[in-house]
């Protein structure tokens, strides 16, 4: 039994270490925004530029499994690090969900829940709340996710608006 056990054991190990890394590709709805990958402390942060501080995109996984833990930071593309002081409007949208909100409701963003056509309808009260949290950090807006919110997506659509734009 504990032979079986470990093997196991060894099967899954190998089978994560040779699991393809993620890969992404980006879309932006504004010519001169964009949206990158980067690893920061054993963190997925997905870093959002923005010329005007309004803007949209879409993150698609194009090859890999989403990371556990994913930041996305919200920066200008002035090239100062000069980041949003506040988001007046955010939302992320998967096929699963959509959670909406303002920097006012981190920690408690409302969450929606698609219809059978995979419409949000305007009206919908939240079906609960998420512990999304926006904050600032080393000079720009920081929107941390759950812990496998994206897990089983295809893609993730975002919108923005920084209250305090350029």
């Amino acid at each position: 039994m504990i032979r079986t056990l470990t093997l196991a054991l060894v099967f899954t190990l190998a089978a994560r270490a040779t699991a393809e890394p993620p890969r992404y590709e980006f879309q932006v709805v504004k010519q001169g925004d964009t949206i990158a990958a980067k690893e920061r402390d054993k963190r997925t942060v997905f870093v959002v530029t923005s010329k005007t501080g309004i803007g949209g995109g879409e993150i698609r996984l194009a090859a890999g499994d989403w990371p556990a833990d994913v930041t996305l930071r919200f920066e200008y593309v002035d090239g100062q690090g000069n980041g949003f002081k506040t988001l007046e409007d955010f939302s992320l949208a998967t096929g699963r969900l959509r959670v909406a909100g303002s920097h006012k409701q981190s920690g408690a963003l409302p969450f929606y829940l698609p219809d059978a056509a995979g419409q949000y309808a305007k009206d919908q009260p939240p079906a609960g709340h998420l512990r999304v949290a926006i904050a600032p950090k080393d000079g720009a807006l920081e929107v941390t996710l759950p812990t496998h919110l994206l897990v089983g997506a295809k893609k993730v659509n975002l919108t923005w608006i920084d209250a305090y734009r350029n």
